[in-house]
């Protein structure tokens, strides 16, 4: 099961109802409708889950990074995704790690 992980759209301020924090969760809202709108339309709709961590990523000059990891057994499925994720240019960089064994429910 392809897992699509997206890390990094979270705050590095503790944040509770501000602003800040709403802009966020819905800019993570957003990416997450534009992640579930292309795969839920292609073969992979009923194998892949999405996680979202409350997670923030920077470099060196404190730009924040965010980014996209998929986990899966196949890697050519997991190729296929990340083209798919790619062409929807949300400017997030895309890991790929292959799973050895998936033991389902």
């Amino acid at each position: 099961m392809p897992n699509i992980e997206i890390h990094g759209m979270g705050s590095i301020f503790e944040v509770e109802d501000t602003l800040l924090f709403r802009l966020q969760h819905q800019a993570l809202l957003n990416t997450v409708k534009k992640i579930k709108d292309v795969i839920f339309a292609s073969e992979f709709k009923d194998k892949v889950v999405i996680t979202a961590f409350d997670s923030f990523c920077i470099d060196v000059e404190h730009t924040s990074q965010p980014f996209l990891r998929i986990y899966d057994t196949n890697i050519q499925e997991a190729d296929k995704i990340a083209q798919m994720l790619h062409d929807l240019r949300l400017g997030f960089d895309i890991e790929i790690v292959g799973v050895e064994k998936f033991i389902p429910k």
